[in-house]
């Protein structure tokens, strides 16, 4: 009877909590996956990881996908995952699983996401596939995502078309608290615990929005934590558990309180520009097991001019 084959995901993932701890994976765990040391073809390797560029860079970078990957990547794109229909930027996709569908990637699948740096538009492509349902303990991050890869010399490939399969969808996690609306937000204010995402200097409206049209200030109640603060140099990663506690300490955040209350701890909101580095702060939490939620909407929806009288500056 033949040898059972390796199974990948469990390489990588092993066995975890509901939730993930640890979401960063260094780039020489998924090289040793997808470029096997006895030069076997990992394409027809069993349960190899499923790749995702999600680079984007205020629109697509679907050209920079093209000319060089990751190899056996395939492109996750923020500006056409989304709500098509939806006048704000890159909405949550009402038909989200056929997108996944079409990417060939199922539930158990383990799913490695980078962008350029490493910390940035990837957080959104994780959060998306989480808050549908896909099994958190086998989604991860690239550690210093593309640059990183290229800086090491790994291989990177030019485009290929990848044949896709369609997978299957699946149940929400009930620790991903997914996405709420701008009426939800009003409703929550003074009960949930809000976090603006954004630069210091936006939130108190010193400088102007980078988008048109919108006013300057934040969400009354909220608390100012800069997604910049919880990741290492050049955005490379999520800091270490024990650095990010103590970041999340000093903007009032107590994500082990917040866990060990479970269904009791007030909701968690987060909020950013426009719902992609609000998605940073989200993930950072849910390696301490804390739920919280992206308001899709964000600033690109709040701070347009006569939708909200609440904005403070």
């Amino acid at each position: 009877m033949p040898d059972t084959p390796p199974n990948t995901a469990t390489t990588i993932a092993e066995q975890r909590p509901a939730y993930n701890p640890h979401v960063m994976i260094p780039a020489a765990t998924l090289y040793q996956q997808i470029e096997p040391a006895d030069g076997s073809k990992a394409e027809h390797a069993p349960r190899v990881p499923i790749v995702l560029d999600a680079r984007w860079n205020f629109g697509s970078e679907r050209p920079a996908f093209t000319a060089s990957r990751l190899p056996q990547a395939r492109y996750f794109d923020i500006e056409q995952v989304c709500d098509q229909q939806s006048a704000l930027p890159h909405m949550v996709a009402p038909d989200f699983h056929a997108h996944k569908r079409r990417l060939g990637i199922a539930s158990h699948d383990t799913v490695v996401v980078y962008d350029s740096p490493g910390v940035f538009s990837a957080a959104r492509a994780w959060w998306d596939l989480a808050s549908h349902g896909h099994d958190v303990q086998r989604l991860f991050l690239l550690e210093g995502g593309f640059n990183n890869w290229e800086y090491r010399k790994e291989t990177t490939t030019p485009h290929a078309d990848v044949p896709l399969s369609p997978a299957e969808t699946s149940a929400p996690n009930p620790l991903i608290g997914g996405w709420v609306d701008r009426v939800h937000v009003r409703k929550s204010l003074g009960t949930a615990v809000i976090i603006d995402a954004r630069p210091e200097a936006r939130f108190h409206g010193t400088i102007d929005e980078p988008r048109p049209g919108l006013r300057k200030g934040h969400i009354p109640t909220a608390i100012n934590l800069p997604f910049t603060r919880l990741l290492s140099a050049n955005n490379a990663a999520i800091l270490p558990k024990e650095d990010l506690l103590a970041v999340c300490l000093a903007a009032s955040i107590d994500p082990h309180a917040l866990a060990a209350q479970g269904d009791e701890a007030p909701e968690i909101i987060v909020y950013c520009g426009s719902g992609i580095t609000a998605c940073i702060v989200t993930v950072a939490l849910h390696q301490f097991g804390v739920r919280s939620a992206v308001y899709d909407g964000s600033w690109s929806e709040w701070g347009m001019d006569g939708k909200n009288a609440e904005a403070i500056a």
